[in-house]
């Protein structure tokens, strides 16, 4: 009787410790996953960055805006009437 004791609480403890290191292993391949999904999502980001900064640098070229500066004035007395 004592035997079959030991071996059912020995029988539990290895399926807990079984159930633990799947919980863990599954755990560690989820954060994997997000992990990746992040580090795409920032790349992807970062390139949108790069793009908006280029944007900008074009906005703030004077010689641009001095080219453009009569139809942008004409276009505000147009809107403002």
């Amino acid at each position: 009787m004592r035997i079959c004791i030991r071996l059912a609480v020995l029988a539990a403890m290895l399926g807990g410790l079984g159930f633990g290191l799947i919980y863990l292993r599954t755990d560690a391949n989820q954060a994997g996953h997000r992990l990746h999904m992040l580090y795409a999502q920032k790349r992807s980001l970062e390139k949108t960055c790069c793009r908006l900064e280029l944007s900008i640098a074009g906005l703030k070229n004077q010689e641009r805006l001095r080219q453009e500066a009569p139809d942008l004035l004409q276009a505000d007395d147009i809107g403002s009437d």
